[in-house]
């Protein structure tokens, strides 16, 4: 029983943790990146997946921590 309610709380925290990663805001940066790399602007497509990539992993460390202090 005690398995089975940790699964669903873990489930529950990967479906809303793909829910913040795959906005629309994260893949328009996406996108822009691949154009910019494509057009050679690199240095400033690669700050952008500096930022973006430290931006997503705060978002999930504070998703997690609000998440297993409510349970």
């Amino acid at each position: 029983m005690m398995k089975i309610e940790i699964f669903n709380k873990f489930e529950f925290l990967i479906q809303k943790q793909k829910k913040k990663v795959l906005s629309p805001f994260y893949i328009f940066q996406l996108c822009s990146c691949i154009l910019w790399f494509t057009d050679e602007y690199v240095a400033y497509a690669s700050c952008i997946v500096f930022i973006t990539v430290i931006s997503v992993i705060v978002t999930l460390r504070e998703l997690r921590k609000v998440y297993f202090r409510k349970s």
